[in-house]
C-alpha cells in the first residue's frame, strides 16, 4: 500500500511546506493504488514485465 506518511514526516522535520498541487497528486496516486487493488488484486506493478518504470 502506498503511504505518504514518511514523506510528510521528513518534510516537516526539515521545515518544508509541500505545495497544494503535490498534495493533490498524492491524493490521485492513492486513488489509483486503491483502484488497481480492486481491479487486479494480484498485480505487482514493481515486478510486472508489461510495466516499465525506468526508460532506457
Amino acid at each position: 500500500m502506498f503511504s505518504t506518511a514518511p514523506l510528510v514526516c521528513v518534510s516537516k522535520s526539515y521545515g518544508l511546506r509541500l505545495p497544494r498541487e503535490f498534495s493533490l497528486l498524492m491524493k490521485q496516486l492513492l486513488y489509483l493504488d486503491r483502484s488497481t487493488r480492486l481491479l487486479a488484486p494480484n498485480l505487482n506493478m514493481l515486478q510486472d514485465q508489461r510495466i516499465s518504470i525506468v526508460s532506457n
